[in-house]
C-alpha cells in the first residue's frame, strides 16, 4: 500500500474542499491555546500538515506501519510515531486537534471504533476537537453487479469512486466488514486481465493496478453510516457531536466530515 500511495487520489485521499471543511472547523471550534495548536493526525495522510491555519501548529502523527511513515508523512520523522491508535503512547491530555482521514473504516467494528474514541478522550484536552472523515456506503444500497453495469457503462470514472461503492457493497454487515482481498478476486474473475479492462474503459493501466495492492490481502474494511458513527464514539466517550459537513464534489455524500468536541472545563 506504501509504494502505492501516490496513485491514491480523492475521494479515497481529502480533496481541497475537504482540507477547507477541516480548516473551517478548527477556526470556529478549537480554542485558542496559549501557544501553537497541537494537531494528533491518526495515520499520515501528508494533506494535513499543509493545512490553511490562523495559527502556529504542532503535528504529531500516529501509525501503525513504519512503511507508510516513511513513503507518505512529509514532516520530521520525529513527528510520526509508530504505534496503536487504541493504546497510544501518551500518559496525558497533549493534544487540542485529532485529525482522521477515513481510518474508523480499517477498524473492528464496534470495538475498535469504541476503543480509539476513548483513547481520544485519554489523550485530548478538554474542548478539544476530533475531526474525521468517514466512508460511508452509498445510499440507496447497490449491488455488486450494479456497480459493475455502471462502472462498464461508463459511470464511474476512476478506481477511487470504484473503490467506494464495490467495497461496500461486497459487505455482508459493518461487523463483518468486507476483506480487500474478496473485492480482488470478485473484479479479476469478472472483469480481468486489467490490460482488456483498462483499454475497455479507457483508464491507464498503471491507475488500474492498483487494486494489486487488494489482491492476498487479508485486511478488511467496515463501512457504516453516519448516525452509527455517532453512536459509537459518542457511547464510548465524552465526545459530543458538534455537526456533519459534506462536500459537493462526486461522491461527497459518501465522504462526510464529522466534528465531535470534548466538553470543555
Amino acid at each position: 500500500m506504501a509504494a502505492r500511495w501516490q496513485l491514491l487520489g480523492p475521494p479515497l485521499r481529502p480533496s481541497c474542499q475537504d482540507l477547507e471543511i477541516i480548516s473551517k472547523a478548527i477556526s470556529r471550534w478549537a480554542p485558542p491555546p496559549p501557544t501553537a495548536l497541537r494537531i494528533l493526525i491518526l495515520g499520515v495522510t501528508p494533506e494535513y500538515p499543509a493545512l490553511d491555519l490562523d495559527r502556529q501548529v504542532d503535528f504529531q502523527a500516529l501509525d501503525r506501519t513504519r512503511s507508510m511513515i516513511e513513503a507518505v508523512w512529509p514532516g520530521p520523522r520525529e513527528s510520526a510515531a509508530c504505534g496503536d491508535w487504541c493504546s497510544m503512547p501518551w500518559c496525558q491530555p497533549l493534544f487540542d486537534v485529532a485529525l482522521c482521514d477515513g481510518g474508523l473504516q480499517l477498524l473492528v467494528n464496534p470495538s475498535g471504533v469504541a476503543a480509539v474514541a476513548k483513547e481520544l478522550q485519554r489523550v485530548m484536552k478538554a474542548g478539544g476537537l476530533f475531526i474525521v472523515r468517514l466512508f460511508c456506503p452509498p445510499m440507496p444500497g447497490e449491488t455488486p453487479e450494479q456497480v459493475v453495469s455502471q462502472l462498464l457503462a461508463g459511470g464511474i470514472t476512476n478506481l477511487n469512486e470504484l473503490k467506494l461503492r464495490l467495497n461496500p457493497a461486497l459487505q455482508l454487515d459493518p461487523e463483518r466488514g468486507v476483506p480487500l482481498a474478496s473485492v480482488w478476486q470478485y473484479l479479476h474473475e469478472r472483469l480481468g486481465p486489467w490490460s482488456e479492462l483498462a483499454a475497455r474503459l479507457g483508464w491507464s493501466l498503471e491507475h488500474l493496478q492498483v487494486i494489486d495492492a487488494y489482491r492476498e490481502n487479508n485486511a478488511r474494511m467496515h463501512f457504516f453510516d453516519v448516525s452509527e458513527a455517532i453512536r459509537l464514539i459518542t457511547a464510548a466517550s465524552d465526545l459530543e457531536h458538534l455537526e456533519t459537513v459534506t462536500a459537493n464534489y462526486r461522491m461527497a455524500l459518501s465522504c462526510p466530515t464529522l466534528i465531535f468536541r470534548r466538553p470543555s472545563p
